[in-house]
């Protein structure tokens, strides 16, 4: 077998050996094991597995397959108006921070959901922070807003 250099052009006729061509030239892993055997064992080309199931292992680990279960959908609530008149003034522990807030009720939202929103872009500055409540969100405004809230999309996930 020759070497080739870096730097160095082949002929059309060279090749490079890039597998073991003799025994002598099988190379052991660190596990004992040689390059040949490794691919005499693998899986065959055309081969199944069965489904996972939180019990059984198959396409996946059950363990995984019990954390993908776990996971929630997210939710999308789609063009959300706050109207300027349903801002009022915060008594909660925020009302330091926040001096308004207006509450927006979404079926099934826990205090334990994470929510992100879009607002349209002349309600940017306005919402400055929302939080999930039993059956609601609540956003923040350090000011009564003097025109409606539009929000795009909500999008919300129950982390619990």
């Amino acid at each position: 077998m020759s070497t080739i250099k870096k730097g160095t052009l082949m002929s059309q006729d060279e090749t490079i050996a890039l597998y073991p061509k003799t025994s002598s030239d099988n190379v052991e892993t660190s596990d004992g094991s040689t390059v040949e055997s490794e691919l005499a064992n693998k899986a065959a080309v055309n081969h199944s597995h069965s489904l996972a199931t939180q019990k059984a292992d198959g396409y996946m680990s059950s363990a995984d397959k019990t954390k993908l279960d776990s996971l929630t959908d997210e939710h999308l609530i789609r063009n959300v108006t706050l109207t300027a008149a349903s801002f009022v003034a915060n008594t909660d522990s925020y009302a330091s921070f926040y001096g308004f807030c207006s509450d927006y009720t979404v079926a099934g939202m826990t205090e334990t959901c994470k929510a992100d929103y879009e607002t349209e872009p002349g309600s940017d500055d306005i919402i400055e922070r929302g939080n999930t409540m039993a059956g609601k969100i609540r956003f923040y405004a350090s000011a009564q807003p003097s025109v409606d809230v539009v929000l795009n999309n909500v999008v919300w996930k129950e982390l619990g």
